[in-house]
This record gives structure tokens, sequence and C-alpha cells, in this order.
């Protein structure tokens, strides 16, 4: 009988790097054929000449650095290479990216939640402030009660306190809220418009409606899967989910900007309600 099999102690620690192992490749996996789907999509957001600039930017943004942000999140995990000393400057560093990653994610759906209300004034400002307190909480969420984990020259981090209030737990929690209130805000407006101009049926409306709430659902999903990991003692699965987490927030939240330009853009499915959002460009 092999020693993996005989020892308790080992087999729960191997059975969770192969499944973390196995979630991080099917992520980058999945990430990898978005990208190279919606590289078209990309060359046409290039090419057009609109005043949208906002959405073009924040495309980028939420393309590029989550790509990096996998990149650097993974190196970790499937190097054979780190020492302890790098192990635990690496540590420090990947969370910068992922909150900045989450943060783009969050300015996306602010702006969208903003310009679906009109840039209403109170909605402006209660954005804002969720926007500012999710970014505080999520910023010391990110670095703290973090430690370094090795395995045959890997570097992993886990939570030394994952059931702490200010943990890593705590960053999917506030990301998931911040969500929650954009994207209510947004389909009160939506459906509020949907029920006013209900003989026109408008396209972009029911795109806004779909697209916001597949968003949510999907990406809440993943961040409470990471809640209930790093919630957990075995510091070797707590960061198994992260991955997926990056993977779900890019996709998700750049095909909300594909989404919206590609249907906006078509002149000849614009309806009454529709020409509703003209006059704001940085819908994205």
């Amino acid at each position: 009988m092999s020693a993996l099999a005989s020892n308790p102690t080992i087999s729960p620690t191997a059975s969770a790097l192969s499944a973390a192992a196995y979630l991080r490749i099917a992520s980058l996996s999945i990430a990898a054929y978005d990208y190279i789907i919606t590289l078209h999509a990309e060359y046409r957001m290039y090419k057009a000449s609109d005043r949208r600039k906002l959405g073009l930017v924040l495309f980028i943004l939420i393309r590029y650095l989550s790509l990096v942000t996998m990149v650097v999140s993974n190196v970790g995990f499937f190097s054979h290479s780190f020492t302890a000393r790098i192990c635990e400057r690496y540590i420090r560093v990947y969370p910068v990216f992922k909150a900045t990653q989450f943060f783009v994610s969050h300015i996306i759906m602010g702006v969208r939640t903003w310009n679906i209300a009109h840039r209403s004034t109170w909605v402006g400002r209660t954005i804002s402030l969720a926007f500012f307190t999710a970014v505080a909480f999520e910023s010391v969420a990110a670095l703290a009660h973090r430690n370094s984990q090795m395995t045959n020259g890997n570097c992993m981090s886990g939570s030394t306190h994952p059931t702490a209030f200010f943990s890593v737990w705590l960053f999917y929690f506030a990301a998931t809220l911040y969500d929650c209130l954009t994207i209510s805000i947004s389909t009160y407006y939506l459906l509020k418009l949907r029920r006013a101009e209900a003989s026109a049926a408008s396209g972009l409306v029911k795109i806004l409606l779909y697209d916001g709430l597949m968003y949510f659902v999907a990406v809440a999903i993943v961040n409470i899967i990471n809640i209930i990991l790093y919630r957990g003692t075995d510091h070797a699965i707590q960061s198994s989910g992260t991955s997926l987490a990056y993977a779900t927030t890019w996709i998700m939240s750049q095909r909300i900007i594909l989404h919206t330009r590609g249907w906006s853009g078509s002149s000849a499915r614009c309806s009454t309600t529709d020409a509703k959002f003209a006059r704001y460009p940085a819908l994205l």
C-alpha cells in the first residue's frame, strides 16, 4: 500500500491540492477560451468611432488586469521554485491585483447602474458611498491574517484566522453586497421603464435586465463558494476557488460592456425606449 493511501494525515491534503489544481486549470481554460472568442469584439471596439470612451477604458482594464491577476495568482500554485522568503513577499503582492480587479468590476457596475437610473443624484451618492465602503473593507480583508503555505516549492496563501471578522472571507462578502445593491437599483429602474414602455418592448432593456441578473447570479455563487472555503480551517483548500472568482468576474464584467455596446450600436434595433439611453454615451 502506498504511503499516501496508508497515511490519513497526508491523504486529505493531497486530495485537496489535486482538487485545487483541477479548479485552477478549469478556470484558466474557460478564461482563455472566452478571451479568444471575444478578440473580434475587442477589435470592433477599437475601431468604433463613438463617444463612449469610458466603456472602452473599463473594458481594457477589466480584460487585461484580470489576465495579469490570473497569471500572477496561478504562478504561485503551479511553480516549484519558490523560497520561503520570496513566498512571503509574493503573498503580499497578488492580493493587490485581486483587489484591483474587483474594484474595476465595481466601477463598471456602478457606472452602469447610475446611467440606467438616468444619473439620479440619490443613486449617484448611494453608489459612491457603497463603492468606497466596499473598497475599504475589501482592501483590509485582502491582506489581513494571511500566511504562506508551501508544498514542493510552490507558494499559496491561507488565512490564519478564518473566522475573524477582518479576514479573507469578508472580501467576497463585501463584494457580494455591493453587487446586490447595484443590481437591485438597476433592476428597479429597468422594470419601471419596461412597464412604462410596454408597447415598445425595448430590446435594450431586456438585454440590460438579463445581463445584470446573469452577472449577479454567476458572481454571487462563486463568491459564496469562496466565503465558505475561506472560513474553513484547511489551508490547503482555502484559496482553491480564487482563480474561478477571477475568471467569473472577468468574463461577466466584460460581457456587460460588450452586450450593451453591441446592442445599442445597432440603429436597426433601437426602439423608443432605447432612445432614452442615447443621451448617456457612458452607459457602457
